[in-house]
């Protein structure tokens, strides 16, 4: 993330999934310049007994959750 905030002249929007490594990072990087959110889903449970052709449908989405600075 150091990095990529001294190759970047402007503010930047930036997402990731909700691992904490990654909001320590763009801190680390960006500081507060930069607009960051973590996005955390949580999927309803699926049928597993469905045969393989037919489980390639996304699952229903019951939970999603932004965190930022």
């Amino acid at each position: 993330m150091e990095d990529l905030a001294g190759r970047i002249r402007n503010r930047v929007q930036l997402s990731s999934d909700a691992v904490d490594s990654y909001a320590n990072a763009v801190v680390r990087g960006f500081g507060c310049e930069v607009d960051y959110r973590q996005t955390s889903r949580t999927y309803a449970v699926i049928d597993l007994n469905k045969d393989a052709a037919s489980r390639y449908s996304h699952a229903e989405v019951v939970n999603a959750r932004k965190n930022g600075c």
